[in-house]
């Protein structure tokens, strides 16, 4: 910093630098030779400047600051990286979505002590009397799409925060629970609505398939021809549907992230998943199945206490203690699974990302 090795402007006119000599430009610097050891976090892509002692000969230098290494992603990585994200921020992952868990269980709960656990009512029922077996299928129905849509709501908001916890933890940060929600929560409500619009979309695809079917049913064509129809809607309903949910997995992090608008998030979705749709695909229906496995594991030894201390349990009537069991299974299973999901989704964003 000392004056005498500032850099002074250039005070010769335009004619006198024209009229100077020009030098040669000066060549680039050679990158160091093969057998020459570099430091991890500058060794480029190819490797070209060799590994350091003690590395494998086919070493790459990445960069690695946080839960997962800053290059694209392999599916063993992002299964990894998921797990330890968890346990690198075991406060605002574990302890977070217990709480949400809970949340999401005590109306359920609260149903189940003061009604009794709803059954499916008999099918012989509705011969006698129509009327009372389509009431008592309706009452079923009602709490549950209650419970489901409360559900639905908190584990969209809970992944909200979790996906900003995440893109902390790709960094090698931590952040605490009240940070996370100082920074999404202007976010909920969009995140809470563009969900519901991709449940709505998908829903609607679904129910497209179907729609031949219920015409040739109106127009009364042949038993063949329905079930002809009714098969091949289900099944293209099925796969119109799994694409959208797939091209639509990254909306979330898209419009928490990147600050997207609600209906471009959509769009910024479907571009990072389209150039390998199948193999987010993989990854998701692969964490779809190790999510429900892990949970049934959890919730296990709870739903074995509930059944030993009811009276009836052939019946599907578990007792007040048996109840609370079964609720307590539901939320440390939830405590575990939701984040793990959250961190799958989240890192297949970032290693889209990264890969384009």
């Amino acid at each position: 910093n000392e004056p005498s090795e500032w850099a002074r402007p250039d005070d010769r006119s335009p004619e006198q630098r024209r009229d100077e000599p020009q030098t040669a430009p000066e060549q680039q610097t050679p990158a160091p030779p093969q057998n020459q050891p570099y430091p991890p976090q500058y060794a480029p892509q190819g490797g070209q400047w060799g590994p350091p002692p003690g590395q494998r000969p086919g070493w790459r230098g990445t960069i690695r600051p946080g839960v997962i290494p800053l290059r694209p992603l392999g599916l063993g990585e992002v299964l990894d990286g998921a797990i330890s994200f968890i346990r690198s921020n075991p406060k605002a992952t574990i302890g977070l979505s217990a709480v949400v868990a809970a949340i999401a269980q005590l109306p359920q709960l609260a149903a189940s002590l003061v009604f009794g656990v709803a059954t499916l009512p008999n099918p012989e029922d509705a011969a006698r009397d129509v009327d009372r077996y389509l009431e008592d299928v309706s009452g079923l129905i009602g709490p549950l799409l209650a419970s489901s849509l409360l559900g639905f709501l908190v584990t969209s908001m809970l992944t909200g925060l979790l996906i900003v916890v995440l893109s902390q933890a790709v960094l090698g940060r931590r952040m605490e629970i009240a940070e996370a929600w100082r920074a999404v929560k202007g976010r909920i409500p969009g995140l809470l609505g563009i969900s519901i619009l991709a449940t709505l979309g998908v829903s609607a695809v679904l129910f497209l398939g179907l729609v031949p079917a219920f015409a040739a049913i109106a127009l009364d064509a042949g038993p063949g021809s329905i079930l002809g129809l009714l098969l091949l809607g289900t099944l293209a309903g099925i796969a119109g549907a799994i694409y959208l949910g797939v091209s639509w997995a990254l909306i979330g992090p898209a419009y928490v992230l990147e600050h997207a608008g609600a209906i471009a998030s959509f769009g910024r979705s479907r571009r990072l998943v389209a150039p390998q749709w199948w193999r987010v695909f993989g990854t998701l229906l692969l964490t779809t199945v190790l999510i429900a496995i892990i949970g049934e594991i959890l919730a296990l030894p709870f739903s074995g206490a509930a059944l030993a201390v009811s009276d009836d349990p052939l019946s599907g009537q578990l007792s007040p203690l048996g109840l609370v069991l079964t609720a307590l299974g539901g939320v440390i299973a939830g405590a575990i699974t939701t984040p793990f999901q959250a961190g799958v989704t989240g890192l297949i964003y970032f290693d889209q990302r990264m890969r384009r």
